[in-house]
């Protein structure tokens, strides 16, 4: 059996009739692969022969995907002691592996059946070599043991002896009288003595072998089918010698057969055939046999395949159906990692173990396999996909942001919807072009702003549907130029609002810039500008369609190629950088006295436009396929709606829900004293502030909802007609230059300022102001202010009340009405909803009021009054 026979250069005349263990290699490996089995153990006999089976066959089974879950070495009978056998039953038990080959010869494999019979393990099944010759003392080894129940063993094949069987069948001892074999045979059969001298034992010539023909053919056979293949071809050899030679035949030497030997092919009666290959091996066929042990015990082999090298192409051949194994196996037996990975998937190798332990993992993206158990998958080619299951490659489907589509149709529907939210604003502005709300921080730069937030709404339209070669060079040209239309009148009215404000100090050079000369140059400037960036990217680098096959690897995207990104950017960084600069002039004129909040607005506008376009540029870089344009579209959706909510929607509410409330800019003529002189004209924004006045005017003077602005002193104004234009203010009368008007404005602008400004602290400590406070409950003094100058006087209470008395017992000037009128007039005054503490607390609260054009105004000074005016008039406004 030991493949080392086969060298011809140690042993040219051997020749052998039994299998040589190479051949039985590959009867193992086709018969573990046949049931997918990848994962087996392995024992074999501790010796040479066994130690060269382990290498070489773990050599073999590697080659062919097969892994040893582990090695033992079953030892000699006499080396057996308790520490080996619970190391081998161990590694049994602890083992994944359910298969089992067992390598050995009678001695090395009663030692292991000595060890199952010790501690049965039922969950195996064992591939035994051919070497355990099992036929001469099966039940010796087999009937005892489960463990091997439904176990496959190897047996060498055995072809029918011509005439044997009736050979036997018709002898007897007399046949070969001086055979001492026969007769021992004989009373091993039938316990009798063929005619021999004890009378008791004799036989009576009536003993039929046929009742025992199988038991002895089988037995037999498979001991000696190798004796009879040798001296059959020997005998054979020496024939062909015979008549080569003819009747000269001499004394034979050893060496002389040899040429004979290697011509010899004789076939048998099942079609196989007996010859040496040039090694000196017959082929080796193998018969699969599995044992059964019954309940009874009984044990039982049945041939369910076969093994035969009759080509240089092996075959197996088994019956699956046939097999019966250990009841603790409701099907064919598995082992881990022996799972078929079927086509669409493929065998990936676990990490850290052998090749053969892997899992079924399924195809990367874009590759597929189209047969079980692959190694690698197949990659596609670039116009084309695999289908579901990763078996087939199919054409890619063309895919572009269509408006059949949820989402393209989605977009459409935004902007188209957007577009005419911003047509009814557009037409809100031009059917209310005269209020004051309309005309603040230039009409012009609404209507301008809102067609270009028209427009940009619109162009989105070209970014869906299939591209060409025209919409791809409209598309970004539109978008850009469109775009820098919006941002620069968002810049030109935030400008217009810093320069507004800057201008009304006196002296102020910034009073050259208002008009829409500025304003208009500011768009017109910026539109220009982009339109060079533009039409360089268009001369330079056109964008063009592009069938795109390598973003999205399961579809061919459809879109427009920019061919250089550059341009694109430059014109988003020159929009950014438009809108940084009209967010940050915005932002510091926020807290600018603002009566429509237009500097508000704007930062909030640029504030979002800023956060869309900053947050667009990572999202278009990750984005796939047609998804890149619906990031861009939504861009513009988000950056112009916000625009439009932000400005205009604000504008909107009080035009159509807050006509006649609404604050505005009016122009007055002031003249400081009595007498008739110049009238001077100028202006000052303020909100919720009105005007004392001392005439009513016409209502073609002043529109619904303007506030006139005044101070707490007496001021008498007048509208002049042909210097007054809410349309249009006179420059050369648009800022008062005398230096008392100055002072007007300055005091109202300090009024105005202490409404949100922090009170003053004074140098008192906390006792002394305290100490001040309590001096108001203090009954032996008395607090008043003076009747002129804004004095405050204290006095002795007793020399308050003489002197009070004094001065009404005076008949020339008072008449008597009740003692200390002021104080109760006060407590009532305090009282009542219209007293006035001061300044501040008459602008506070007049801001809560809706005043109509046509409203005067009066304040009057309860406790002044009655001691300045005449006595008469005194007692009837104290009555009042």
């Amino acid at each position: 059996m030991d493949p080392v026979l086969s060298d011809k250069n140690q042993f040219p005349l051997f020749y052998r009739t039994v299998p040589n263990e190479i051949a039985q290699y590959g009867a193992f490996i086709k018969l573990i692969k046949q049931f997918s089995w990848t994962w087996v153990g392995v024992l074999v006999s501790d010796n040479e022969s066994g130690l060269k089976m382990s290498q070489m066959l773990q050599k073999e089974f590697e080659l062919n995907g097969i892994c040893f879950a582990f090695l033992e070495f079953i030892p000699y009978r006499s080396a057996l002691d308790d520490a080996k056998k619970l190391h081998i039953v161990r590694s049994l038990n602890s083992s994944a592996a359910n298969v089992n080959i067992a390598y050995g010869d009678r001695d090395y494999m009663l030692t292991l059946s000595i060890i199952l019979y010790m501690f049965p393990i039922s969950e195996k099944v064992w591939i035994i070599s051919s070497q355990w010759d099992v036929a001469s003392g099966l039940d010796y080894f087999f009937l005892p043991f489960v463990s091997f129940n439904g176990s496959l063993a190897f047996t060498r094949h055995i072809s029918s002896i011509q005439g044997f069987e009736d050979f036997l069948l018709t002898l007897t001892p007399d046949d070969f009288p001086n055979d001492p074999i026969i007769k021992s045979s004989w009373f091993e059969l039938y316990s009798c003595v063929w005619k021999g001298n004890n009378k008791a034992l004799a036989c009576n010539g009536t003993e039929e072998i046929q009742k025992i023909y199988e038991n002895i053919y089988k037995d037999i056979s498979i001991n000696s089918y190798s004796i009879y293949n040798a001296v059959y071809m020997l005998a054979y050899a020496l024939q062909m010698q015979k008549r080569e030679e003819g009747h000269h035949v001499h004394s034979i030497q050893a060496w002389e057969m040899h040429k004979y030997l290697k011509k010899i092919s004789i076939a048998q009666s099942d079609g196989n055939e007996l010859h040496f290959d040039e090694n000196g091996d017959m082929p080796s066929d193998f018969d699969i046999i599995n044992w059964i042990v019954y309940p009874n015990q009984s044990l039982d082999g049945i041939r369910v395949g076969t093994y035969e090298q009759k080509s240089s192409f092996p075959e197996l051949r088994i019956n699956e159906s046939l097999i019966r194994w250990s009841p603790t196996f409701n099907d064919t037996p598995r082992t881990p990692y022996s799972q078929t990975c079927h086509p669409g998937y493929k065998k990936k190798r676990k990490e850290g173990l052998p090749d053969c332990c892997y899992d079924c993992v399924p195809c990367p993206e874009g590759e597929i396999s189209n047969q079980t158990d692959r190694v690698t998958c197949l990659k596609c080619p670039v116009h084309q996909w695999p289908n579901f299951n990763r078996t087939i490659c199919i054409d890619k489907v063309i895919t572009y942001l269509s408006y059949h589509e949820p989402l393209g149709a989605s977009l459409a529907f935004l902007s188209i919807l957007f577009f005419i939210m911003t047509g009814l604003v557009l037409m809100i502005f031009i059917q209310y072009r005269n209020m004051p709300v309309v005309k603040a921080n230039n009409r012009d730069l609404s209507y301008i702003l809102l067609v270009s937030l028209k427009i940009s709404f619109l162009c989105n339209l070209l970014f869906i549907d299939h591209p060409l070669q025209v919409t791809c060079i409209l598309r970004q040209t539109v978008f850009g130029v469109t775009f820098s239309t919006v941002i620069s009148s968002v810049l030109a009215k935030t400008v217009t609002v810093v320069i507004a404000f800057n201008a009304t100090k006196p002296g102020s050079k910034l009073r050259i810039f208002l008009g829409p000369r500025v304003t208009n140059s500011i768009v017109i400037v910026c539109l220009l500008m982009q339109v060079i960036i533009c039409t360089s990217w268009l001369v330079s680098s056109p964008p063009f369609p592009y069938y795109n096959i390598e973003d999205v690897i399961s579809e061919i995207v459809v879109e427009c190629h920019e061919h250089s990104s550059f341009g694109f950017y430059c014109i988003l960084g020159f929009m950014g950088l438009l809108a940084a600069l009209s967010f940050i002039i915005a932002f510091f004129a926020r807290t600018l006295p603002d009566i429509f909040n237009e500097a508000k607005f704007i930062t909030f506008s640029m504030l979002l436009f800023c956060s869309v376009w900053v947050s667009f540029i990572p999202a278009y870089l990750s984005a796939k396929g047609k998804y890149v344009v619906a990031v861009e579209i939504f861009a513009i959706l988000a950056s112009s709606f916000g625009i439009l909510a932000c400005i205009f929607v604000p504008k909107c509410y009080l035009i159509l829900f807050k006509t006649g409330k609404s604050p505005t800019v009016v122009t007055l003529l002031v003249k400081p004293s009595r007498d008739q002189g110049t009238w001077h004209l100028f202006w000052y924004r303020v909100p919720a502030v009105t005007l004392k006045l001392e005439y009513s005017f016409e209502e073609h003077y002043l529109q619904d909802g303007d506030y006139i602005l005044g101070g707490l002193i007496t001021v008498k104004t007048h509208f002049s007609p042909e210097l007054f234009d809410f349309e249009k203010k006179p420059s050369s009368l648009f800022f008062c230059k005398l230096v008392y008007i100055d002072t007007f404005q300055k005091l109202v602008i300090g009024d105005l300022s202490k409404i949100k400004g922090r009170p003053k602290f004074n140098n008192l400590s906390k006792r002394e102001t305290n100490a001040i406070s309590n001096l108001k409950f203090n009954k032996e003094i008395v607090i008043k202010s003076a009747d002129k100058g804004g004095s405050v006087v204290v006095l002795d209470a007793d020399y308050y009340k003489t002197e009070a008395l004094r001065q009404l017992c005076d008949r020339d000037t008072y008449e008597p009405l009740t003692y200390y009128v002021d104080c109760l007039l006060l407590p009532i005054v305090f009282d009542l909803p219209s007293y006035l503490r001061d300044s501040m607390d008459c602008i506070n609260k007049i801001q809560r009021e809706v005043w109509k054009p046509s409203y005067l105004w009066v304040t009057l000074d309860v406790s002044s009054l009655y001691s300045s005016i005449e006595h008469t008039r005194g007692i009837l406004a104290v009555r009042f």
